[in-house]
């Protein structure tokens, strides 16, 4: 009988190492492919040169431009405000390509020191008149929380 307890926990112990070691060895396979995936969103997203977004609720629309250098340029305009056109700077963020969400984040603040964050993804955006689009577009500045489609023609 002690000769089958052995050999079982022989087996147990050896079964055991067995799956750890291949566990590590996912895990290793998944940071080099998370390293790779991060140069490409880099590559992919160097070549960001505009954006056009809008929505509705209030109704607003975005345009980013890439500036000289490192920065870019924006000018958001809203019927939620009477400030009219607003026009500001952002830089790039965040890059992150996932399984199933490329994004991209960027940071900057408005002429009046008011900060603006926008983020966008290739989450499918349906506008108000039903039309499917690429990307949807997430703008948060002051105390409002737009989100709209993309509109860059490519």
């Amino acid at each position: 009988m002690t000769k089958y307890i052995i050999v079982f926990v022989f087996y147990f112990l050896m079964f055991s190492c067995k799956k750890k070691v291949d566990e590590i060895k996912k895990v290793e396979q998944i940071e080099k492919r998370n390293d790779s995936e991060v140069v490409i969103a880099k590559k992919a997203n160097n070549n960001f040169s505009k954006l056009v977004a809008g929505g509705s609720e209030p109704a607003w629309n975005l345009f980013i431009t890439k500036d000289e250098g490192e920065g870019y340029s924006f000018k958001l305009t809203t019927i939620a405000t009477d400030e009219g056109e607003i026009t500001g700077t952002l830089q790039q963020i965040q890059n992150s390509i996932d399984a199933s969400i490329d994004k991209v984040i960027f940071k900057g603040i408005d002429i009046n020191k008011n900060r603006i964050e926008v983020m966008r993804s290739n989450k499918e955006c349906t506008d108000l008149s039903g039309e499917s689009r690429e990307g949807t577009v997430q703008v948060k500045w002051k105390e409002f929380d737009f989100i709209g489609c993309d509109y860059t023609k490519k």
